[in-house]
């Protein structure tokens, strides 16, 4: 967690959260999952936000803000293989196309001119 950020907007307030997302200590994304608050709703609408990579995606999303940013309650998922559910259509769809493309059809071995003929 490195810090809140609020942004007053005419329509809404934009609390966010900063977050640098490491594996073994090395940086792979910064996530700002947040909250908008709009003054004709009672409850905020929660917005996360999401690492995307072929392995998987990992989905970061405020569950609680202190209004001052003194706390940050966060919701972690990890779900491997995401993007496959994308990708996985297209290669079905490939995969159909190649087996129904059509073949030229066999051609029939002819005789050479003469071979046809017997000696008597």
């Amino acid at each position: 967690y490195q810090r809140t950020t609020f942004e007053e907007q005419a329509h809404r307030t934009e609390v966010r959260a900063v977050f640098d997302v490491t594996r073994e200590g090395a940086h792979l994304a910064t996530l700002t999952p947040g909250m908008n608050y709009y003054p004709s709703q009672r409850e905020p609408i929660f917005t996360p936000d999401i690492h995307e990579t072929l392995a998987g995606d990992v989905y970061l999303s405020v569950v609680e803000l202190g209004r001052d940013g003194e706390y940050v309650v966060v919701r972690v998922i990890q779900m491997p293989a995401v993007v496959w559910l994308w990708i996985a259509p297209v290669l079905i769809v490939l995969g159909t196309l190649l087996v129904l493309w059509p073949t030229p059809a066999p051609r029939r071995a002819t005789a050479p001119a003469g071979a046809g003929a017997t000696a008597t």
